[in-house]
């Protein structure tokens, strides 16, 4: 397989670095916390966050040590990121049966109206495309598949693309937590947010936002 560096421009292929950190974040606080409820996971500006609810436990700063330390032991294994596709009901039913209650909504709405009124950050998760008002939509007017993505032992449901595998995956530092609502809606459960930096390298990383970052 052509190594996928050499299919993407630098720019596209830092997104879908940083994307592939954000599920290995993932898939790190699910190793540590096997309760965790996942919600999405973006990339944004110089990295990427991860929105979770632990039932079992509220993160403080001093957790970002343990899963960061999870997800270089994930990176340096050499993972691969697998593809598959599914239809909406064996998705529903995979998330479902793993109590991946939210990942479910996001499907059933896919299911029930062909789109989802979300917020931006979703549109990297779920869905085949999206309309320039921030709404979920099939191309044809109906969702038949959607695709995850097996990290070793973490599926995520997600459309794309990452990285061949883990060690292509550049310097990472988590950099603190924050709450969030679910979908960005006051009146929805309350989660944790997650932010991370990544960059092809540690000195790529100190030079775009300095040594304290």
């Amino acid at each position: 397989m052509m190594h996928l560096l050499l299919l993407m421009s630098s720019t596209d292929y830092l997104h879908a670095m940083r994307h592939s950190a954000a599920h290995v974040l993932a898939a790190a606080v699910q190793h540590l916390y096997p309760d965790v409820k996942l919600g999405v996971g973006p990339v944004i500006e110089n990295g990427f966050f991860y929105d979770v609810m632990i039932p079992s436990h509220t993160l403080v700063e001093e957790d970002l040590k343990a899963i960061q330390k999870e997800m270089q032991r994930i990176i340096n294994k050499a993972v691969d990121f697998r593809r598959e596709e599914m239809s909406l009901d064996e998705a529903m039913a995979f998330f479902g049966e793993r109590g991946q209650t939210f990942k479910v909504e996001l499907l059933k709405d896919l299911k029930e109206r062909g789109t989802t009124k979300i917020s931006a950050e979703e549109l990297q998760d779920v869905g085949p495309s999206a309309d320039s008002t921030g709404s979920l939509q099939a191309s044809s007017g109906q969702v038949e598949t959607i695709s995850i993505y097996h990290t070793g032992d973490f599926v995520d449901l997600c459309r794309g693309p990452h990285v061949a595998n883990s060690r292509e995956i550049g310097a990472v530092r988590l950099t603190k937590l924050a709450g969030a609502y679910w979908r960005g809606k006051a009146e929805n459960e309350q989660m944790q947010r997650i932010y991370g930096l990544a960059f092809e390298s540690e000195k790529a990383r100190s030079s775009k936002v300095g040594c304290r970052a």
